[in-house]
């Protein structure tokens, strides 16, 4: 795992972190990490949890891992099994019982599948209690090319769409480093940042995020944790005035500003920082 660098600074306070989700406990589980090196950011969303039966496939020929990065078994491509609680407190996936934990890996460029949506990446299964904790290690980059076409309209302006990844990445990487358990750092809905894989793509939300790729808000070296609402109303209550209005930051646009001049209106003094990925 890398070590998080950040390149410049500014002059705004850090907000407030979001109240964390409680921990789960799963016995005999290691926390969340990749089951090879990688020298991605790479995000563990969870997507599900509590689940007792899930469809899931992958959508070429995939393999099932351990957390050792063993191979367990293969999945065929494009076919869903069911994955359930198995025996003795391991999961299942069809008729083939595997231990408490278990990583869904699609080959080549494939993707994996859950519940009702496709998602890039990989996917870990985990048992906890009656329940299966469904997780989405994904690609940060990956991750916001969903998750800016989730909370802003595709179709709006460039720049505004612009200042959503920079925002949503900047809140990411906050709870990259502050997770919300040992399993996964954020969850899916709207009270993390809406992610529903590539249901939210979009050819311009790809556009969005890869022409600010790294780009997060840094006040003396640390992560804003840069929160936005729909409006400036909601903005307001929800979050003390403290953040960027979705609809406010079109408007801007629409006016003509650059996505780092709307960032600035929302983000009074911030700086754009870029992150690095280092080794230890």
């Amino acid at each position: 795992m890398g070590l998080l660098k950040l390149l410049g600074t500014g002059l705004v306070s850090v907000l407030p972190f979001a109240p964390s989700a409680p921990a789960h406990q799963v016995a005999l589980v290691r926390p969340a990490q990749p089951p090879a090196a990688s020298q991605a950011l790479q995000m563990s969303v969870e997507i599900d949890q509590g689940v007792t039966s899930l469809p899931v496939a992958t959508s070429g020929p995939g393999v099932v891992l351990n957390d050792q990065g063993q191979i367990l078994q293969t999945l065929p491509a494009g076919k869903a099994v069911y994955a359930r609680p198995g025996d003795e407190g391991g999961i299942s996936l069809g008729s083939w019982q595997g231990p408490a934990s278990v990583w869904l890996v699609p080959q080549g460029q494939g993707f994996v599948y859950a519940g009702r949506h496709w998602y890039r990446g990989r996917l870990r299964l985990i048992r906890e209690g009656n329940g299966i904790l469904v997780v989405n290690q994904v690609p940060l980059e990956e991750y916001l090319f969903s998750v800016v076409g989730c909370e802003m309209p595709a179709y709006w302006s460039l720049e505004a769409l612009k200042a959503q990844a920079v925002a949503a990445r900047s809140y990411a990487v906050a709870h990259y480093v502050r997770p919300a358990s040992q399993f996964y750092q954020l969850g899916n809905d709207q009270a993390w940042q809406v992610y529903r894989g590539l249901d939210g793509e979009t050819p311009r939300t790809q556009a969005a995020v890869l022409a600010t790729t790294g780009q997060i808000l840094s006040y003396r070296g640390g992560i804003v944790i840069s929160l936005y609402a729909s409006t400036d109303q909601v903005v307001l209550q929800a979050h003390d005035g403290l953040g960027m209005s979705q609809t406010g930051a079109e408007a801007l646009a629409a006016k003509g500003y650059n996505y780092q001049q709307i960032l600035g209106d929302y983000y009074p003094g911030a700086s754009l920082a870029e992150l690095e990925l280092a080794a230890r």
